[in-house]
């Protein structure tokens, strides 16, 4: 910015440059074609108790969702409007699977590796259900593997992925005083 005197009380000012920036909301990248993918990553660790007991998290109530089933669908039923597949990736973490009961990090909820997707949040509470009564909640709490999967699958910069993480482990460091 430069300044001009010119008549007497008055000062001229030039601007040499200007640069107006837009701030965009979301519904601004929804409508100008953003993409939202919607995956989803369970904690099996034992953490999260015995899912006989009413105390679990994964607590198999026949009569109502247990704590797990309600976060899922309550982010769910919001998010999948914005999901134009409704597909959605659903994995598992933290528990021993069968047959050869290994640790596994990184597990699809509908045991299929090649395509993990589950049609709504529907078909990820039914898929959730099934590997709750397959595997075997162990541990550690790692959700590492899952984040650095999910990561893969974006090649887009219209794509945005939204990885819900439902977990019960303390996840910093524990304070000693």
């Amino acid at each position: 910015m430069s300044q001009e005197k010119t008549a007497e009380g008055t000062r001229l000012v030039t601007l040499l440059s200007f640069k107006a920036e837009s701030e965009y909301t979301f519904v601004d990248y929804i409508k100008g074609g953003t993409q939202l993918n919607f995956t989803v990553a369970i904690d099996f660790t034992a953490s999260n108790g015995n899912p006989s007991q009413p105390t679990s998290l994964h607590y198999m109530n026949p009569y109502q969702l247990n704590a797990y089933g309600m976060a899922l669908k309550a982010v769910g039923e919001i998010i999948q409007d914005y999901d134009s597949d409704k597909l959605f990736p659903a994995y598992g973490f933290g528990a021993k699977i069968p047959p050869d009961g290994k640790i596994s990090h990184e597990f699809p909820l509908n045991g299929d590796a090649e395509n993990p997707n589950c049609v709504g949040i529907q078909g990820v509470l039914e898929a959730y259900f099934k590997s709750l009564r397959t595997v075997k909640l162990y541990g550690p709490t790692n959700f590492a593997p899952v984040i650095n999967q999910v990561a893969s699958l974006c090649h887009s910069e219209t794509t945005w992925i939204v990885l819900a993480t439902k977990c019960s482990a303390w996840l910093g460091s524990p304070r000693t005083s």
